[in-house]
């Protein structure tokens, strides 16, 4: 019997972030200039008010930090014994020489995200990838970075000749590669 999927268990501190959001500002309509903000939602369980820094860098392709910036923030105590919550916003303004992120050229960068204590230790990090795309509209057309986008639809019915509506991987890859070959960036599935 194959694995159903896993399972994983993480441990945060009592203190920790519980969520982030990621948004840009764009300074070009190319996408290679913007100001970058991270908003994070930081849950405290202990009963006390409790201080930490937050630092956030941004990273390139190669790993090379393109910038970074600090902020230290109040976490309030537990209120009736759930958690105390509060959000922070950290940004980081002026970047300019981005690689802007499209479907033809995928360049992803790293937001690397830490929470200190008071001591400076660090109690927790995560990184998550980041595209700069800007998508504009002007009158009826669409622009991707500053780069008019034409859209190249087609209906799909994901079925297969002898197993149905079950699609294997194989040939739901090999439909992709034939509706890129053809030029196709738009597919409306089906609903069943």
């Amino acid at each position: 019997m194959a694995p159903v999927g896993h399972v994983y268990l993480v441990a945060t501190p009592e203190v920790a972030v519980r969520d982030h959001a990621i948004t840009a500002s764009y300074l070009a309509s190319d996408a290679t200039s913007a100001n970058l903000n991270v908003v994070l939602t930081v849950r405290n369980y202990t009963n006390a008010e409790v201080r930490r820094w937050y630092r956030v860098t941004l990273k390139d392709s190669n790993n090379t930090k393109v910038n970074s910036m600090e902020e230290s923030v109040n976490v309030p105590a537990a209120a009736d014994g759930t958690a105390g919550e509060t959000s922070l916003s950290i940004a980081l303004k002026g970047l300019t020489g981005l690689h802007p992120w499209s479907a033809e050229d995928p360049y992803l960068y790293n937001v690397e995200i830490s929470q200190h204590d008071s001591d400076n230790n660090e109690e927790m990090a995560f990184n998550t990838k980041w595209g700069f795309r800007n998508i504009t509209k002007q009158g009826n057309l669409i622009y991707v970075n500053n780069k008019r986008v034409f859209f190249k639809g087609v209906n799909t019915q994901d079925t297969h000749p002898e197993y149905g509506r079950a699609i294997d991987t194989e040939t739901m890859l090999k439909d992709l590669t034939m509706m890129k070959q053809a030029n196709i960036n738009t597919v409306r599935t089906s609903h069943y």
